[in-house]
């Protein structure tokens, strides 16, 4: 390949990297906002609690810990779930200073170690306390390490 077939290839090849890098700064500039539509199953019992768990079909388990300033899909579920307790965060999967905040708060209201991050420990309690526990069957937190059969004799009968 002769040098100006070179120069005159570099020069598109810089000049459509410059184009995208235009593009990709104007895109990211309007964050995606996701729905937060509420499912539950049948009660169970994860960890301490007892009861009907919400999930929103972003992520559906109780041990990944969202990334400060990073996307995830874990990090719209939280966000789905804080929204849905009263919290003003947006649902827009970047675990940023507001989000944080709100799970602190949270985590201090119920007896969480409060760090700010939905990780193993809040999941359970997040997901349990965003669920519609007005099913006729209340609510339960079982003493950690009690056993799922006392846990199935504080709910009444029925449940």
């Amino acid at each position: 390949m002769s040098i100006i077939k070179r120069a005159a290839a570099v020069a598109v090849s810089v000049s459509l990297f410059a184009g995208a890098g235009v593009l990709t700064a104007t895109g990211a500039s309007a964050a995606t906002v996701y729905g937060c539509q509420r499912y539950q199953g049948a009660s169970q019992q994860i960890g301490a609690y007892w009861g009907h768990f919400a999930t929103y079909g972003y992520y559906d388990g109780n041990s990944a810990v969202p990334t400060s300033g990073a996307f995830s899909s874990a990090a719209v579920e939280a966000q789905c779930a804080l929204k849905s307790l009263g919290y003003s965060v947006t649902a827009d999967g970047y675990y940023g200073p507001k989000t944080q905040s709100a799970v602190a708060d949270f985590q201090s209201h119920h007896v969480l170690k409060v760090d700010g991050f939905v990780g193993p420990s809040t999941w359970p309690a997040l997901r349990f306390y965003a669920a519609d526990q007005s099913a006729g069957c209340g609510p339960t937190v079982v003493a950690a390490g009690a056993s799922r059969k006392s846990a199935v004799a504080a709910v009444p009968m029925g449940c």
